[in-house]
């Protein structure tokens, strides 16, 4: 099966823009995944460690020689050593230098796309100096997640995107208190202004509230929800 800038192989997929660069991967709910050893083999014969750490939607950014207990970001240069994130709702984003020395896994809710916490660009910023490249040389592809149609916020949340996020909201069709917020806007927003190339960003039109028998979804289905995986590994030298 296929979407936009997205392939589907044995219930996992991948994506079109990253697939000639680094070895990577999302997993869905008919492919569910226990634990990060078990992408090791979707991935890369060279890969002999997959880094995740504690989610706290926060913006701390693992580097290859510091791995805090929590964070929401992770970078790699070493091929033996993929790095992932696991969503059921939140944006799942993949990095890579376009020529694979370097990848970045990113887990952004709205507390990190937050423009005070800015975890999307914090990461960005810290594979620009990982790999040495500059930002026009890094490709992006912002994963499964919840639409903004399906994304209701309180006015607690909506005040803290304003200008150049407001873009990203809308009035809910629901209550004239509350408003809808497109996490997926917000986040191509903030890889622009990281200095990405807008044609180097893809963003897979794909739900995770609307298909429930392809993603899990927290909003829809509350706790204790199981998670889909986003990983990628450094292209093997």
């Amino acid at each position: 099966m296929r979407m936009r800038g997205f392939t589907e192989q044995h219930a996992c997929w991948t994506a079109d823009a990253l697939r000639p660069i680094a070895p990577h991967v999302f997993t869905s709910r008919q492919h569910p995944v226990s634990t990060p050893r078990d992408l090791r083999p979707l991935l890369s014969d060279t890969v002999e460690r997959v880094v995740m750490s504690r989610q706290v939607h926060g913006n701390a950014v693992t580097l290859p020689d510091h791995r805090p207990d929590a964070a929401d970001a992770h970078v790699s240069d070493d091929p033996a050593v993929a790095v992932a994130v696991k969503t059921a709702d939140c944006v799942p984003l993949l990095l890579a230098a376009d020529d694979g020395r370097a990848v970045a896994a990113v887990h952004a809710g709205w507390r990190g796309l937050d423009p005070d916490v800015g975890v999307v660009g914090r990461a960005a910023r810290a594979l620009y100096e990982l790999a040495q490249v500059e930002p026009h040389q890094v490709v992006a592809v912002i994963g499964p997640c919840i639409s903004g149609a399906r994304y209701e916020v309180g006015p607690e949340v909506g005040e803290r995107f304003g200008p150049p996020h407001s873009e990203a909201l809308s009035p809910s069709p629901s209550d004239d208190a509350r408003q809808l917020l497109d996490l997926r806007a917000v986040a191509t927003r903030q890889l622009l202004d990281a200095g990405l190339a807008r044609a180097s960003i893809t963003v897979v039109p794909a739900c995770t509230f609307d298909q429930p028998t392809r993603w899990f979804s927290y909003r829809r289905e509350g706790p204790g929800v199981g998670h889909q995986y986003a990983a990628i590994a450094p292209r093997p030298r």
